[in-house]
């Protein structure tokens, strides 16, 4: 099985380098959260059952700012447990129909935006889940330049 590294990796790449940076910043692990003025960071679990554990320590966050809640998922599949993420706006993958299926059926929001994909597919997949049993408002937003 292919080893993952946890979040600590990362944790420690970025306190060697905070100074180089020139940015205050805190890592979160899953479930703590962090408020910097009126903005306030929640950390849940990013993971899917092939590629990436959960304890590889991937994560998503809901940031809430004059307490409107926007849920960014990270690179994650579906899990029961959204269910308990509520938001008033989410960025979801479009790794797989079937997932974001699954995912309309339990997380609370009220906007969903794709995320991870790009193109025209993006309209399509935004026309197709408009079209499913949900009152989740599908967005699709326009792809900007591409500079790897």
């Amino acid at each position: 099985m292919k080893q993952f590294h946890p979040i600590g990796g990362v944790s420690a790449r970025f306190s060697r380098n905070k100074a180089e940076l020139g940015i205050p910043g805190t890592v979160l692990a899953e479930g703590e959260t962090a408020q910097v003025g009126d903005i306030a960071v929640k950390a849940y679990p990013a993971y899917d059952t092939g590629f990436y554990p959960r304890t590889a320590g991937g994560l998503g966050y809901v940031v809430t700012v004059d307490g409107e809640r926007i849920y960014f998922a990270g690179g994650t599949h579906f899990y029961p447990e959204m269910a308990q993420i509520e938001s008033d706006v989410a960025l979801y993958p479009m790794y797989a129909e079937t997932d974001v299926q699954q995912v309309i059926q339990v997380l609370p929001t009220k906007v969903m935006i794709p995320i991870h994909t790009s193109g025209p597919e993006v309209k399509d997949f935004v026309v197709q889940f408009a079209k499913l049993p949900t009152k989740i408002k599908f967005v699709a937003l326009d792809a900007g330049p591409y500079n790897p």
